[in-house]
């Protein structure tokens, strides 16, 4: 099996070019087919588990379970902290979060909605990829509109679910 996708634009512009997850998660590629060719990118969170290859030919994209982990336990304390009105705690979460993903980030000073909207789209970066998003877009009462490929793809990259709407 194969777990490569290509990222919409909207999801490529959501990594600021600071963010150390950009480069674990994204390779740059160039996809060609009958359509021509195009340069993009592939995303690429979950590689596999070198000790759990099924051979020698490479990743088989299994991987261990993590049932645990830290980044999403500091982004439920500070969505937390924020419904519960206790924004500078939630912006403390935040800027911890942050800090360890961001060279050279620098803490912010949000309050109310630019808060909340902060702490949304760390959760989306940092959880992408994972089956989590339509249960917090969900939580939130929000929707989302599939965005467009990534620039000069659209005859390269056939999608099914161009203009997708939920």
């Amino acid at each position: 099996s194969n777990a490569e996708f290509a990222p919409t634009s909207d999801c490529i512009l959501l990594f600021d070019e600071n963010d150390t997850r950009w480069a674990n998660w994204f390779e740059e590629i160039t996809i060609v087919n009958s359509g021509g060719s195009a340069s993009s990118y592939r995303f690429m969170k979950y590689p596999g588990n070198s000790s759990l290859y099924a051979s020698t030919a490479g990743s088989n994209f299994v991987n261990k379970a993590k049932p645990l982990r830290l980044s999403e336990m500091y982004l439920i304390a500070a969505e937390a902290s924020f419904n519960t009105m206790d924004e500078s705690k939630a912006l403390n979460y935040l800027n911890m979060m942050m800090s360890t993903r961001i060279s050279n980030y620098r803490s912010k000073t949000l309050t109310g909605n630019a808060l909340l909207t902060a702490i949304q789209d760390e959760r989306h970066r940092e959880l992408i990829g994972e089956g989590l998003r339509l249960g917090d877009l969900k939580r939130w009462n929000q929707g989302f509109t599939r965005g467009e490929e990534w620039e000069n793809t659209g005859n390269v990259i056939i999608s099914s679910n161009r203009n997708l709407h939920y």
